[in-house]
């Protein structure tokens, strides 16, 4: 039963994920991306349940993600984007090869994850997961295949905002992956230190974009990379 709520949110993360990645505009986008992150809050929360409350660290966890994912992040795309063009550059690949090639790499980050590293992953898990069973090994796959969707987008997008967005969607991979062991490895108080560096360096990435199309009129990832200083 644990095992399907756990799988039942990452469809609903990975399909909202997806929008991030492929709407264009870039406002529609950054409430894809919040709505993306509260599952990832849901997840941390929903552990901190199933395992009947002893690990009350995770509802920190999930008040950090909900504020830094949900709230801040998501405010700071959309302010800065009545600074840029709310349309993304077009991509380096399209929205039918890319919903294609997502189609193929994320079931297989899944199943050689899933088959061949769960079964070590167990190992590390703390005994208060006992009671959760299966579902506390699904997070390593499943976190890392929304990693390898946020460096698809990162790799494939060439606008400077739609790749913060997919710096985010990593992020919340990493988090997800870290969520069972967790309390082996002292990994919850890290993970609050690196959702306040992901809003610093959001902002800054956003900041810069801005400057960026101030002064050169783009946000294209391409054109700046061809500039010579």
């Amino acid at each position: 039963m644990e095992s399907n709520w756990i799988l039942a949110l990452f469809s609903g993360e990975v399909v909202l994920a997806i929008f991030a990645a492929e709407l264009r505009n870039l406002r529609w986008a950054a409430i894809a991306l919040a709505l993306e992150s509260l599952f990832l809050v849901a997840i941390i929360g929903t552990f901190g349940y199933l395992t009947g409350g002893g690990e009350t660290h995770l509802y920190w966890w999930a008040g950090v993600t909900f504020i830094a994912g949900v709230l801040l992040i998501p405010w700071l795309i959309w302010k800065y984007t009545s600074k840029v063009p709310v349309f993304e550059v077009k991509p380096r690949i399209g929205l039918i090869p890319s919903i294609i090639i997502m189609a193929i790499i994320l079931p297989i980050t899944y199943s050689y994850i899933h088959t061949y590293l769960s079964p070590y992953f167990f190992d590390f898990l703390p005994p208060s997961y006992a009671s959760v069973g299966a579902a506390s090994g699904l997070n390593l796959p499943l976190g890392l295949t929304m990693l390898v969707l946020g460096l698809y987008v990162v790799i494939t997008r060439r606008d400077i905002i739609k790749v913060v967005i997919g710096f985010v969607i990593m992020d919340n991979g990493i988090g997800w992956a870290l969520v069972s062991p967790a309390p082996n490895v002292h990994e919850a108080s890290a993970e609050i230190g690196l959702a306040c560096n992901l809003v610093t360096a959001s902002w800054l990435l956003l900041y810069l974009t801005a400057k960026i199309y101030e002064f050169w009129g783009t946000k294209d990832i391409k054109f700046l990379s061809e500039l010579k200083w």
